[in-house]
């Protein structure tokens, strides 16, 4: 109810005149609704310069439900953003079964200025729902955890899990610190605090500035610029009882 709130002026607003018009309002494909032509068409384009058939299937989605509307390409957005932060909510409840800080972050997550760039901008769809995926797969890897076996690696390894990022943006973050670090502390006993090998340190660190710093990329004059965004200090987990 918070992040709807918050985000309720973002409804008032029309489509920006940057990018908003690509995506949706003077493209053909998108207006006329998500169809059969619409899918097969998401499924091959590479317009924009980027191959993401389901930020292009949601935004027909839209279409077909709101028309050229912005209220409510808006209200989806917002939408998205608040049924993110319950997933996270809920997640870090079940990982560390710990509800102030489950909900602190949660609650931080919703009212961070950084996600109002991909809440209230149209064109930036591919973040929000990148993000529902990706909290999905950390939710499908835990369920794996518990009860390892082929047939639960299969659904965390197949689509939509492991395709997500492909699908839905045009660069790759690394995502394999999070579900080993929930490993580890699935493995630990309850009254025993995690303390994560110094070579583990290392790698997650590594992996993090990795991804992140890729995230973080731009581009000019047809070159790379990468710019180091955060500095990853030594991990301990500890699990709550």
């Amino acid at each position: 109810m918070v992040t709807l709130a918050l985000y309720n002026p973002v409804n008032r607003h029309p489509f920006a005149n940057y990018d908003d018009d690509r995506y949706v309002v003077n493209n053909p494909h998108v207006r006329q609704g998500l169809t059969a032509d619409t899918f097969k068409w998401a499924l091959t384009s590479t317009e924009q310069a980027n191959w993401h058939p389901l930020t292009w299937m949601s935004h027909a989605l839209d279409c077909s439900l709101f028309r050229l509307n912005p209220v409510g390409h808006h209200f989806t957005s917002v939408l998205l953003h608040a049924v993110n932060v319950v997933l996270l909510f809920l997640l870090l409840m079940w990982g560390t079964r710990r509800l102030g800080p489950s909900l602190f972050v949660a609650a931080l997550f919703a009212i961070h200025p950084i996600n109002v760039e991909s809440v209230a901008w149209v064109a930036e769809r591919k973040n929000v729902l990148c993000t529902t995926f990706f909290l999905l797969t950390l939710w499908a890897y835990g369920w794996y955890a518990r009860k390892p076996g082929w047939e639960r690696y299969l659904v965390v390894a197949g689509p939509p899990f492991r395709g997500h990022v492909l699908w839905l943006k045009n660069f790759r973050c690394s995502r394999f610190p999070l579900p080993a670090l929930w490993s580890q502390c699935r493995r630990n006993k309850p009254e025993e605090p995690s303390e994560l090998p110094p070579k583990f340190h290392s790698e997650l660190a590594s992996r993090l500035r990795s991804g992140l710093t890729r995230c973080t990329c731009g581009r000019w004059s047809g070159r790379r610029i990468w710019r180091p965004c955060i500095r990853i200090p030594e991990i301990r987990w500890r699990p709550g009882k």
